[in-house]
């Protein structure tokens, strides 16, 4: 479980523990994951995913705990005009949000083809449909789904089960954040800012964090037939 100290990656791994799970929980925040998962049943490690490195002994950590399958939540913010984005910046965003992934899963494959394992991507609408002021994080999220699109079939025919989680809208800190530098440049409230966005979404509301969490354990269950990609967007984008 990458990315275990975010809203949504912390909610995922209290989910599996109920369902008495055990698991291997990832960030690059060392403090937040030793303060929200340092429990029994889980064991953590923290780093940083754009380092090959780390990644590489990443996967040798979930190959010695018997890891079948692994859900990658990870990623960083990407929110802002691209104009206003520099280099450095565009490359983080693409690197964790994209190619980490991709480098990730090829690190595990061999593990996952021997157990038959599933790869669970928490991407987001974003990689469905381009939304104002995020062309980087767009760029990723688009990226995530054309490859696996791609991917999905021929993984399952090794018995390795690919599946995308595309989420709209979940009330984190983190969206909170970018919303509310939205509605400052917009010389506009929060509140403002929230109910514009939410005005757009059918169901008339944000899906909360355990909501969105809810979803990506449901794909994660290696017992039944998943959709390759589900997009949990409250109406807002269909597939």
């Amino acid at each position: 479980m990458t990315g275990a100290a975010g809203a949504i990656g912390s909610a995922i791994v209290d989910g599996l523990r109920e369902q008495a799970e055990h698991v291997v929980a990832q960030d690059v925040d060392a403090s937040a994951l030793q303060q929200r998962h340092g429990a029994a049943h889980t064991v953590t490690t923290d780093g940083d995913l754009g380092h090959s490195g780390y990644r590489r002994a990443l996967a040798d950590l979930c190959r010695a705990n018997t890891v079948d399958t692994v859900i990658l939540a990870h990623g960083v913010d990407g929110a802002g005009p691209l104009h206003q984005l520099d280099d450095q910046r565009v490359r983080r965003v693409m690197g964790i949000n994209a190619t980490a992934v991709v480098a990730l899963t090829q690190d595990l494959m061999p593990q996952l083809r021997e157990r038959g394992g599933v790869v669970v991507i928490v991407d987001s609408q974003a990689g469905l449909q381009s939304e104002p002021n995020l062309a980087a994080y767009c760029g990723a999220k688009f990226a995530l789904v054309g490859w696996a699109r791609r991917l999905a079939p021929a993984l399952a025919v090794d018995g390795v089960r690919l599946r995308l989680l595309c989420p709209g809208c979940t009330r984190t800190p983190l969206l909170l954040a970018a919303f509310g530098r939205f509605a400052e440049a917009a010389g506009e409230s929060l509140d403002e800012a929230l109910a514009r966005r939410v005005s757009n979404i059918p169901v008339g509301r944000m899906a909360e964090v355990e909501e969105t969490a809810a979803a990506a354990i449901y794909l994660a269950d290696r017992s039944a037939p998943r959709p390759s990609i589900l997009a949990a967007t409250g109406g807002e984008v269909l597939l």
